[in-house]
């Protein structure tokens, strides 16, 4: 670029402006603990748990999404345990529609009335408002797994497996610390700091 300007500069008669791209700030919001309640205010018939679930496979007790659905273009899988196992069987038994014609088995686990779901931003947002929590979107879970998944003792290449981050640099931008951390990290080291403390009186007498 230096080369290209001092060329320029005796053509132009004048430096030529440059103008530095401006970049935005990653955006930090997540869903807090107490904050859940926004994803318990959803029509579970109404809108999935991830809009990749819509595209997902379901087979021996796991998650599959093929690597043409996901946003790194590699496929990944999850496995269904806890509270995904009951909202999987709940789904199965939602499969049967109820039409003119009789009963049909949607192929879908999430649906509406055995439509498939393209759009739920307005559930969500009045799920949000239901929960205290307006603002909030739904990537923002991402954010929300990122933490939990690191402060429940998952390892960073566990977790980025889990949500598909393909690298670290990405997914500590999910991995956001929050005044809750900053002020766990000051506790833990002045609690540190005592107990060496007396440690020191302790040799001392």
């Amino acid at each position: 670029m230096r080369r290209l300007l001092a060329f320029l500069d005796p053509l132009l008669g004048c430096a030529p402006l440059v103008i530095k791209p401006h970049y935005r700030p990653a955006r930090q919001t997540q869903i807090r603990d107490d904050e859940a309640d926004s994803r318990e205010q959803l029509p579970e018939s109404g809108t999935p748990p991830s809009p990749l679930l819509a595209r997902a496979v379901l087979r021996d007790g796991n998650i599959y999404l093929r690597g043409v659905y996901s946003k790194n273009k590699k496929a990944y899988y999850v496995p269904i345990v806890g509270e995904l196992v009951q909202l999987i069987e709940r789904r199965k038994e939602a499969r049967s529609i109820k039409t003119d014609s009789g009963v049909l088995l949607s192929s879908l686990v999430f649906h509406r009335a055995g439509k498939p779901i393209a759009e739920f931003r307005k559930s969500w947002a009045t799920a949000c408002k239901k929960a205290g929590c307006e603002g909030r979107i739904f990537h923002d879970l991402r954010r929300s797994a990122a933490r939990q998944l690191i402060r429940s003792g998952v390892t960073k290449d566990v977790a980025r497996q889990l949500g598909g981050w393909k690298t670290d640099s990405m997914f500590s931008r999910y991995n956001v610390c929050d005044e809750e951390d900053l002020r766990d990290a000051i506790e833990k080291v002045t609690k540190y700091n005592e107990t060496e403390s007396q440690k020191i009186v302790q040799i001392a007498k």
